[in-house]
């Protein structure tokens, strides 16, 4: 497929898509849910969840580690390493 081809199809797949996603541009937000440790929203979190943090969970948390089961693991890593 010659170069001229490819150019010209990716306008006309954006157009073709474009349908299909626009209405739902006005139900798309943002949940907030991720947040840094020295920035905790405990107001939101009890507000929200019913849940008011703990300095020591805090703590807990900040030290914690998980790994799912397809491999992928998470931690938080603070400047101290």
């Amino acid at each position: 497929m010659s170069s001229f081809f490819k150019r010209s199809l990716l306008p006309l797949a954006v157009l073709a898509c474009a349908p299909a996603v626009l209405p739902s541009i006005p139900f798309a937000h943002a949940d907030e849910g991720m947040w840094t440790m020295d920035h905790l929203p405990a107001d939101l979190m009890k507000q929200r969840y019913g849940f008011t943090p703990t300095a020591a969970w805090t703590e807990r948390v900040t030290k914690a580690s998980a790994r799912l089961a397809l491999g992928c693991s998470a931690s938080f890593v603070s400047a101290d390493g």
